[in-house]
C-alpha cells in the first residue's frame, strides 16, 4: 500500500478524536473548493464572452489564408454578407484587387479603420 499510515486512534478521548475529524474534514473542503473553483478560474475562457463587432458592407477586411505569410495576406472590402438561420453574419463576400472571394466570418479579419 502507498497510504499515509494513520495513528491508532482507539485510545484517545472522544473529544480529541472529534476535533481530528473535524480538522481532517475542514482541509478536505477547503482542498476540494480550491480544486473545483480556484484552478477553473486560471483557466478562463476567452471565446465568446463578449459580443463582437459585427461586420457590414464597405468594411476594410484581411482575408486570412493558411498557405501565405501574413504580410501577404489580401486586403479587401466586403461587399456582401449572408446571415445564418439565427441572423448572425457566417460568411462575407469580400471584393479585393484581384476578385471576389467568399468566406466564412472566421477566416476574415476586420481592420480597425473608419469606413
Amino acid at each position: 500500500m502507498n497510504s499515509i499510515i494513520e495513528p491508532n486512534l482507539t485510545d484517545l478521548k472522544e473529544s480529541v478524536l472529534k476535533r481530528w475529524q473535524r480538522v481532517t474534514r475542514l482541509v478536505q473542503l477547503i482542498w476540494n473548493k480550491w480544486h473545483r473553483v480556484y484552478l477553473s478560474e486560471l483557466q478562463q475562457r476567452k471565446k465568446w464572452q463578449f459580443q463582437k463587432k459585427n461586420v457590414r458592407v464597405g468594411y476594410l477586411v484581411v482575408l486570412i489564408e493558411d498557405n501565405m505569410s501574413t504580410f501577404k495576406w489580401p486586403l479587401g472590402r466586403v461587399a456582401k454578407i449572408y446571415s445564418g438561420n439565427d441572423t448572425l453574419i457566417r460568411v462575407v463576400k469580400v471584393k479585393t484587387q484581384n476578385g471576389e472571394y467568399k468566406r466564412a466570418i472566421s477566416r476574415v479579419c476586420l481592420l480597425p479603420m473608419p469606413v
